[in-house]
């Protein structure tokens, strides 16, 4: 149902009783000066976009659950003592360690922890 009919917001008020049967055949999207000012839908078509805005929004959901974990993770005594430790290296030997690890691990830097927790 990708067809839109728009009518006047004068029109929609005079023929309010006939705009359901209206939204049976097409949404209806009701203007005032030639601006869409609000729509009326089935009722099929309300559950259908109901629903799929809830399918979209169960990933988002998911990634943000993830990331909560991961900061609550982050602010841990582990993460704060690696912290430290990469404050008192010198950025050269920060570097390095992560193109070493890089080249045996793309996406991960595991070296440059390493070398943290031995400083």
């Amino acid at each position: 149902m990708s067809t839109v009919t728009k009518v006047e917001a004068t029109k929609a008020k005079s023929g309010f009783a006939k705009l359901p049967a209206q939204a049976q055949a097409n949404d209806v999207a009701i203007t005032r000066h030639g601006r869409i000012q609000a729509y009326v839908v089935s009722p099929d078509r309300y559950t259908s976009l109901v629903s799929t805005s809830r399918v979209a929004e169960e990933p988002l959901k998911k990634l943000e659950d993830e990331f909560e974990a991961l900061v609550a993770r982050m602010q841990g005594e582990s993460h704060r003592r690696a912290v430290r430790a990469l404050e008192t290296l010198p950025l050269s030997e920060i570097l390095a360690a992560g193109a070493r690890s890089a080249k045996h691990r793309p996406g991960k830097m595991r070296g440059a922890r390493r070398k943290a927790r031995s400083a």
